[in-house]
């Protein structure tokens, strides 16, 4: 353990006094999907939750402005003590209303619960909940979109990405992520939640590869039923 910090400071030191070397920038760049989106022709951007900063919300609501898809996307993650005891409302609630904010209309920001109106408390279950949504034909928008655009934090664009794809394995439905704020990828050393970031993704990760990546096809658990009717928008 002594080794690792020690390691670890040698390298942070590296890094803010001779500039970060490509071999020390790998770490984030294995982690980013940092192209950004080549057309216009995504059905929805699906703002993946757990970020409260707004960052993701940002990203999301500029995709849209650029006219890369026709609406926005949002799976209510499970509540929190704020909401519970009503200091804040559900936080797909709250990024649909900086959505709005930044200049989407609300019509065309959809709010998704799973089956039951059952609340995500992961990727992969918001990945569930979707495919859910979706094969139900979408019924607030009148069409089931043919491929979709996750935006995430950038360290999170590669996992989220598998996850959906995993999930949505021959549902005819394409998936591809966007990143917010990729510029970070090459200071991502000089800033705590970037840095936090990047070593907690691999630890994610890992349980994911372990819980659900070594699992046979036809093991996946099945996705979630239609959208209860009372969705929200």
């Amino acid at each position: 353990m002594a080794s690792a910090i020690v390691a670890t400071l040698v390298l942070t030191m590296v890094a803010f006094l001779g500039g970060l070397p490509p071999i020390l920038r790998l770490p984030a760049q294995l982690l980013c999907v940092c192209e950004a989106p080549a057309d216009a022709s995504y059905e929805a951007i699906v703002i993946m939750m757990g970020e409260v900063e707004g960052r993701r919300v940002e990203a999301a609501a500029e995709y849209f402005r650029r006219g890369i898809a026709k609406r926005i996307n949002i799976v209510q993650p499970e509540s929190s003590l704020y909401e519970e005891y009503g200091v804040l409302r559900g936080q797909a609630f709250l990024a649909r209303d900086l959505a709005a904010r930044l200049g989407v209309p609300e019509d065309r920001i959809h709010i998704i619960y799973g089956k039951d109106m059952a609340r995500a408390t992961s990727s992969f279950e918001e990945a569930r909940y979707h495919l859910g949504y979706l094969q139900a034909g979408a019924p607030e928008s009148g069409t089931a979109p043919r491929k979709i655009l996750l935006v995430t934090d950038w360290f999170h664009t590669s996992r989220a990405r598998w996850i959906f794809r995993r999930v949505f394995a021959g549902s005819g439905i394409d998936v591809d992520a966007a990143a917010a704020r990729p510029e970070w990828v090459a200071k991502w050393w000089t800033d705590e939640y970037a840095f936090i970031g990047v070593f907690n993704e691999y630890l994610k990760w890992t349980y994911y590869l372990v819980k659900y990546g070594l699992l046979k096809p036809d093991e996946r658990p099945s996705p979630a039923g239609p959208p209860a009717p009372g969705s929200a928008r």
